[in-house]
């Protein structure tokens, strides 16, 4: 499914390398990079298989915002 692939991506390398109390998931403390895509909020996951750069509006690596449209970016 669309989940498992996220998840293949996410938490199971996290789990694999005994990571998980530093990253695999969002939260406080934790490393994290992120993408944020349109699509359908009732279909995250496959949203997120599905998309393309087009749905990209914005990505953050190491806190650090590096690419996004001007409307998120200027709301961080």
């Amino acid at each position: 499914t669309d989940e498992q692939i996220i998840t293949m991506v996410t938490l199971a390398p996290a789990k694999t390398l005994n990571w998980c109390d530093r990253l695999g998931a969002l939260r406080a403390g934790y490393f994290a990079d992120l993408a944020v895509v349109l699509g359908d909020p009732l279909q995250p996951y496959g949203s997120l298989v599905g998309a393309t750069e087009e749905d990209v509006v914005l990505t953050v690596v190491d806190g650090e915002a590096l690419y996004g449209r001007a409307s998120f970016l200027e709301a961080l």
